[in-house]
């Protein structure tokens, strides 16, 4: 499977099986990842430009996939400009995870494990994809997450969490427009050296 981040297509292992039905599910974000500046295709204009990056990837306890054989909940991840802007795709998901969100007093990386409701639908290719994220339904219990919960910053990176990310996530967060020189890059070559 591919995925399109920043600007780029990433081949994903995993997720295996049918594509999900174009639906609404119940869903927690298990990774909250600041991508740092990525290129992305502008909504309007279609030309590449350098934006912050935010990955919010979401936990579907409904939908089981096997994965090294064995049964754990689909993953889909959805990557968005970073912005206070109360209609851009980030103000939605990050409201819709905690109803009431402010930009100047809410960390999106607080938001992990917190459920919600996710609208899937599919691309022109006929890949699963996130389609909005709305808050989850009064009385309906979502199970808590299998996997464990990530947050990751590339701008102050912790070396445990990037281990932690899928391969292809740890690619994206190598190839930000900011890596060379960054603590990111000397954690890296630390590790690498030692």
């Amino acid at each position: 499977m591919a995925v399109k981040i920043g600007g780029q297509t990433v081949n994903v292992s995993g997720g295996g099986g049918k594509v999900m039905s174009p639906a609404m599910y119940p869903a927690r974000l298990v990774l909250a990842v600041y991508l740092g500046t990525q290129e992305n295709q502008d909504y309007n204009t279609k030309e590449m430009v350098d934006e912050d990056t935010f990955l919010f990837t979401f936990e579907f306890p409904t939908e089981l996939v096997e994965y090294n054989g064995e049964e754990k909940p689909r993953w889909l991840s959805r990557s968005v400009k970073i912005s206070d802007f109360e209609k851009s795709n980030f103000y939605k998901i990050c409201n819709a995870l905690k109803p009431g969100y402010s930009p100047e007093k809410d960390d999106p990386f607080e938001m992990v494990n917190s459920p919600c409701m996710v609208t899937t639908g599919l691309t022109k290719t006929g890949k699963a994809r996130i389609m909005d994220v709305n808050p989850a339904v009064s009385g309906f219990p979502i199970p808590d997450l299998v996997s464990e919960p990530v947050v990751f910053n590339v701008k102050a990176p912790d070396m445990a969490a990037f281990m932690k990310l899928p391969e292809w996530l740890q690619g994206v967060c190598v190839n930000n427009k900011d890596f060379e020189g960054s603590d990111l890059q000397l954690l890296l070559d630390e590790e690498n050296n030692s």
